[in-house]
């Protein structure tokens, strides 16, 4: 996973696109413009960049922290006039119970559930095959309830126009419109992947471990989750730099099979947000003048 690859997420009525430390971002506002940002971030353990497995753990870190800034940037800009621009304490609250309740279901509900076939299975590596299996089925059933949410949808195709930008400007220059639509709206290189890989070697992981009594079993878990985490990046590292060898195609198959949920085909104005975004990142010098000659702001020009 080379350090100048490009990756990003959808976000609210806009896209992220980050490489490095630098991150840019565009977003639909109200009236029909199109807000857009770049801005470079303090990266976490810094230390550990160089350091294999450790430093997956500080990409992790970076991701959530940038796509949470991101997120909350284009929740500004995309609310309507006059609108609440900041989450109340209220709703932090219940993204924080969200967010609890689901990491507990993926970590307890697997180890309860292997616990509770041990009579028909045995414990120690069957057992760990089984909490792997359980942990997986929820993953998949949980991106499966949420493609089905009735508010998601544009989410989804954001995600979408974000890949299939990405994918056109990795085969040339800055794309255009009908440029992006030539690819496909899911990607080798989605976090999706990413997820599915630590499932995988969590089992591997996690059986290395042995038999222990329950309290031991999920402190272990949570306790050995750094290292599933940077096995996993460094796996995905080693995978990268195989391009489209037939190693990064079959690691890659299981991700975008799972992107079936988790990406939608984009219209054209979601599209052009998607390429604002990416403009805005790969558009701009050390200096900050656009090497293309115009200021950023200018580079989008506002609709209706």
């Amino acid at each position: 996973m080379a350090a100048d690859l490009v990756g990003g997420q959808a976000l609210v009525e806009g896209v992220m696109v980050r490489r490095g430390d630098r991150w840019g971002a565009a977003a639909r506002r109200a009236d029909g413009s199109i807000a857009t940002t770049l801005q470079t971030a303090r990266l976490a353990l810094p230390r550990t960049r160089r350091v294999p497995v450790l430093r997956g753990v500080g990409a992790l870190i970076d991701s959530v922290r940038i796509g949470l800034s991101a997120m909350e940037w284009s929740r500004r800009e995309s609310a309507e006039s006059g609108a609440p621009t900041a989450p109340t304490a209220r709703e932090r609250a219940v993204v924080g119970l969200v967010v609890a309740g689901v990491v507990s279901v993926f970590l307890f509900v697997p180890v309860v559930g292997a616990a509770a076939m041990a009579p028909l299975i045995g414990r120690g590596v069957a057992a760990s095959v089984a909490e792997g299996l359980v942990r997986l089925a929820l993953f998949v059933g949980y991106l499966w309830l949420l493609s089905g949410l009735p508010g998601i949808r544009r989410t989804l195709e954001y995600h979408g126009a974000e890949h299939m930008v990405i994918a056109a400007y990795e085969h040339g220059a800055m794309p255009t419109i009908d440029q992006a639509r030539c690819h496909s709206p899911r990607h080798p290189r989605c976090g999706t992947d990413f997820f599915l890989l630590i499932f995988a070697v969590s089992i591997v992981v996690f059986a290395a471990v042995g038999a222990l009594p329950a309290v031991w079993l999920l402190i272990s878990r949570v306790a050995l989750a750094p290292v599933t985490v940077g096995i996993s990046y460094e796996i995905l590292r080693i995978g990268g730099g195989h391009g489209h060898g037939v190693l990064a195609r079959s690691m890659a198959a299981p991700g975008l099979f799972l992107q079936r949920f988790t990406t939608r085909l984009p219209d054209d104005a979601q599209i052009e947000v998607a390429r604002a975004a990416l403009m805005a990142l790969v558009a701009v010098d050390a200096e900050g003048a656009d090497v293309l000659g115009a200021p950023v702001a200018n580079l989008v020009a506002p609709r209706g």
